[in-house]
């Protein structure tokens, strides 16, 4: 009965709500308020933000807030590769797995032989994979398709070229709809172990359980269908044009039982986690919609602030959110992101990051460049209320035109161990001082630079 209420509540909310910092909220929000997942009795009394926020959250997302989750965070590919193989020796029905670069190094084979070996045993193993890395002559491709695994390709180059510059960018596997694995994690070596040739790159994941996984399910049968039939659509459309469509077949199954999962709470578990999964491509409009929830989600920020940023060509409406959070409110405000010796993008965005400085600086940003390894962890802590955690770089691409998945959640061990990271880590970054960032402006190679570079981040 409570929660029928809460549903009548949001709906009735949702045309008055108001981001923090006097920001009206869409005037269209994409999806319809959704009731929250496991609600206990006191929800209302005791919002994750506030309740006009809270509800917020489920029209930008479609998802609900789920509560009764279990997540852990895990750093690096030092805690992180182990825990896929385990992950993957030990399903024993289905794996769903998405990804957006393989490669056909040490930790990249590993993978694709664990998920050959679950295919054999009889697991019902998928893959879906962005076109720009995915192709039929590397060796991790053909041992899986060997073992029957599903590679849905997401090939936009074949189903429009208006949309060729869309990518799959989200890094997800879930194990028998019960547990899963989300954040920023490639299948390659500079992410999962460290080799001679590159140190281990620092980059985030969580291991979660409960109602989380129930929704990254469902969107996961979703996704997969509808790519499936789209792919067919625009098979079928191209022989029908050029003759021979009735040779045309489903190159991929699709499902139309959906993967056993359950909504349950995990054992002992009470935290809350909702699915911040972005579809540009589904959704025409959503990268401004959720440009507007990241930003609502920093305004909600009143004793700190830490942004793990590795590129940093960030949305307008993302920047302005962090302005107002260290300018207004007096929020304990860092930023983490590449140095130029770590920044795997090099010129362009290292020099165009220089102009952000200046402005975040100017309002008590600290910055520090971890200068070891490259940094590839994305990631956002509120106070100690929020942590969002997955593939989302917070830049023009990210939210316009790639597909993008995170999770935000309170878990407090999950929290504890952010900090945990980040307080090891803070020694061996290096800060930006006014002085350093006036030596590199002072270079005319960064003054080119910084020009050309901020010309071109939108294409990043």
């Amino acid at each position: 009965m409570r929660l029928k209420s809460l549903a009548i509540l949001l709906a009735l909310s949702a045309s008055t709500t108001v981001l923090a910092g006097g920001k009206k909220a869409p005037p269209h929000p994409i999806f319809d308020a959704v009731a929250p997942i496991n609600a206990p009795p006191d929800v209302t009394s005791n919002p994750w933000f506030t309740p006009g926020f809270d509800i917020q959250l489920s029209q930008f997302t479609g998802q609900p807030i789920t509560y009764g989750n279990d997540v852990k965070l895990l750093v690096t590919g030092k805690e992180i590769y182990p825990e896929i193989l385990e992950r993957i020796k030990n399903a024993h029905e289905t794996i769903d797995f998405q990804n957006y670069l393989w490669r056909d190094d040490e930790s990249g084979l590993a993978v694709a032989h664990a998920l050959a070996d679950a295919a054999t045993r009889g697991v019902r193993v998928r893959l879906i994979m962005d076109w720009t890395n995915a192709f039929k002559h590397d060796q991790a491709y053909k041992i899986m398709a060997d073992a029957g695994i599903e590679n849905l390709v997401y090939n936009q180059a074949f189903w429009g070229i208006g949309d060729v510059n869309k990518r799959l960018h989200e890094k997800l596997m879930i194990m028998d709809g019960s547990v899963s694995l989300q954040g920023g994690v490639n299948m390659a070596n500079e992410y999962l172990i460290d080799t001679e040739k590159e140190r281990l790159w620092q980059d985030l994941m969580f291991e979660m359980r409960g109602p989380i996984v129930a929704q990254m399910q469902k969107r996961y049968d979703y996704v997969w269908n509808w790519m499936a039939t789209l792919d067919f659509r625009a098979r079928m459309h191209a022989a029908q044009t050029y003759g021979g469509a009735g040779s045309v077949f489903k190159q991929y199954t699709i499902y139309h039982d959906p993967t056993p999962t359950s909504s349950a709470p995990a054992p002992g578990a009470s935290s809350r986690a909702i699915l911040q999964h972005q579809q540009p491509y589904l959704y025409a409009g959503q990268g401004d919609v959720y440009a507007d929830m990241y930003a609502g989600i920093i305004d909600q920020a009143k004793e700190r602030l830490i942004l793990y940023v590795p590129y940093l060509a960030p949305n307008p409406t993302f920047f302005n959110a962090i302005i107002r959070a260290a300018r207004d409110r007096h929020v304990d405000t860092t930023l983490i992101t590449n140095s130029a010796q770590t920044n795997d993008m090099a010129f362009i965005l290292v020099n165009a990051a220089l102009g952000h400085y200046s402005k975040l600086m100017k309002v008590g940003v600290k910055i520090y460049e971890r200068t070891e390894s490259t940094l590839h962890a994305k990631a956002i802590l509120v106070d100690r209320k929020a942590l969002t955690v997955g593939s989302h770089n917070f830049t023009h691409r990210s939210f316009h035109e790639n597909g993008e998945a995170n999770v935000m959640t309170d878990d407090p061990q999950a929290i504890a161990r952010f900090e945990q990271m980040f307080n090891e880590n803070i020694s061996s970054f290096q800060q930006v001082t006014p002085q350093d960032l006036k030596n590199r402006i002072d270079s005319l190679t960064e003054q080119v630079g910084l020009v050309v570079g901020r010309w071109l981040e939108d294409l990043f």
